[in-house]
């Protein structure tokens, strides 16, 4: 897929599947006609989209900390974003344990983190 990414979910009688592409490099008709090469038959689309991609340069602002979807990327099927949501709150934990709740205004990106014993 040249202009982007497919997923399929197979169900019991059925698969679900989309195709997640960038306006930039694909028109609708351009898509559906390279789902359709993919998939060997014609599909009849349910919904489209359409949606601006981006993500914030600060996650962080005061005593406010967006994670998973909230800090900016959008998932279709939300299962591919559940570990770096489990890493992000590992490592708020982390920062919050070592700094004894008390957060300094700046915290390196590339900071290492002890855990805190509670957590082992």
């Amino acid at each position: 897929m040249t202009a982007g990414w497919i997923w399929e979910v197979q169900l019991n009688r059925t698969t679900r599947a989309g195709y997640l592409f960038s306006s930039r490099h694909a028109d609708t008709g351009m898509a559906m006609a390279k789902a359709e090469q993919r998939f060997g038959h014609r599909l009849q689309p349910k919904h489209e989209l359409s949606f601006y991609q981006g993500y914030f340069e600060t996650a962080r602002v005061n005593n406010l900390v967006a994670l998973g979807t909230a800090s900016g990327f959008v998932e279709p099927l939300q299962a591919a974003l559940l570990p770096p949501t489990f890493e992000q709150l590992r490592n708020l934990e982390c920062i919050l344990a070592n700094a004894r709740g008390i957060v300094p205004a700046q915290t390196s990106a590339g900071q290492a983190f002890e855990t805190p014993a509670a957590a082992l």
